[in-house]
């Protein structure tokens, strides 16, 4: 995704991709708890006067490359740690950095 207007922009800054962490046996599917991860550098990285250089570059542009913790949502309790990798590029990018980084290169484009 491309940032293309400054309100899309500024709910980057100072904001959070919140993922949901599961366990689910049988049938069942048991809330873990949530893990968040800062978008800030996209904010700061794509702002609308260097959007088109980050195009031509070889490099995406990448917010979380770490282990991030888990937090139980009723407790707020760390309860875990996920391995967690969020990025945003042009689909060349992205996969030079999936290569890079040994991980397999299946990419699913979100369009938004």
């Amino acid at each position: 995704a491309v940032v293309s207007t400054q309100s899309t922009g500024e709910r980057l800054r100072d904001n959070f991709t919140i993922l949901e962490v599961w366990n689910k046996t049988g049938n069942q599917d048991q809330l873990l708890g949530l893990t968040k991860l800062p978008t800030s550098q996209f904010f700061l990285s794509l702002t609308p006067d260097h959007i088109a250089s980050f195009v031509d570059q070889d490099t995406a542009i990448v917010s979380v490359d770490g282990y991030m913790p888990v937090v139980d949502v009723f407790t707020s309790s760390r309860c875990g740690i996920l391995q967690c990798l969020l990025a945003v590029g042009t689909h060349s990018q992205l996969g030079e950095l999936l290569a890079r980084k040994n991980m397999p290169a299946s990419i699913v484009p979100i369009n938004g």
